[in-house]
């Protein structure tokens, strides 16, 4: 069996910024559609967060985004990154991505609840991307 290949491209550092942008911006629509109960949307929101902080993270650090199709294989390149408590964050990311299927496509409702806890994970995940890049 052959080990799967990390689909990857190179990227100037400089455009992390754009990423980091969009990531805020769907943390703040994450926000806003939970205030006002918008299950999927939050959960939508939090997801394409996730996406963007990651590659923001990725490119910032090992000029590299992630290329694939299977957004839960960007964690492998997300854990790369020489930043302390980078695999539990890539861990985390892994969780959330893995929730978008379900968002997304699913014949059943994402609820409140749900809504919520994808909200948490993204809150910890979103401070502590941010807290490690340059603003």
């Amino acid at each position: 069996m052959s080990a799967k290949i990390l689909k990857a491209i190179s990227v100037n550092q400089s455009e992390y910024r754009s990423h980091l942008n969009k990531a805020g911006d769907f943390y703040e629509g994450m926000k806003l559609s939970e205030n006002k109960a918008l299950c999927h949307s939050t959960g939508l929101n939090a997801v394409h967060c996730a996406i963007s902080l990651s590659d923001a993270l990725t490119i910032y650090y090992l000029s590299q985004r992630f290329s694939g199709d299977d957004h839960r294989q960007a964690s492998e390149l997300l854990s790369r990154i020489p930043v302390e408590g980078v695999g539990q964050q890539a861990h985390s990311f892994k969780k959330i991505i893995a929730k978008k299927h379900m968002i997304a496509y699913e014949e059943r409702e994402f609820r409140k609840g749900e809504a919520g806890e994808i909200a948490q994970q993204i809150e910890r995940f979103y401070r502590w991307g941010v807290s490690v890049l340059p603003h």
